[in-house]
């Protein structure tokens, strides 16, 4: 839902309630920045992408444990691949209409 749509619903939907602080609160609420936002939108549109970066979060991690140098090597190269793709994917969901 692009805009303030989701917040727009949800007032909508506490005033239906009759609920008295709800618009309020949500209304007041900060919108997150552009990069959260950005991380957020590819997390819900792009699980698979997410999911691998979790993925290599783990892997960076166990690497880093046993201090397996050719683990963190081979991890640091995707780590370099993944967060560029997924910054351009990411982009790329951001500038599609109605996205924010």
């Amino acid at each position: 839902m692009g805009g303030h749509g989701w917040r727009d619903a949800y007032v909508a939907d506490a005033r239906k309630a009759e609920e008295e602080a709800g618009p309020k609160a949500i209304t007041a609420l900060r919108r997150p920045v552009l990069a959260a936002w950005a991380a957020n939108l590819l997390a819900r549109q792009q699980t698979q992408e997410a999911e691998s970066f979790v993925a290599l979060g783990e892997n960076l991690r166990e690497a880093h444990r046993v201090l397996d140098a050719g683990r963190l090597r081979a991890a640091s190269r995707r780590q370099c691949q993944l967060v560029t793709a997924l910054a351009r994917t990411a982009s790329g969901l951001a500038v599609q209409p109605g996205s924010r």
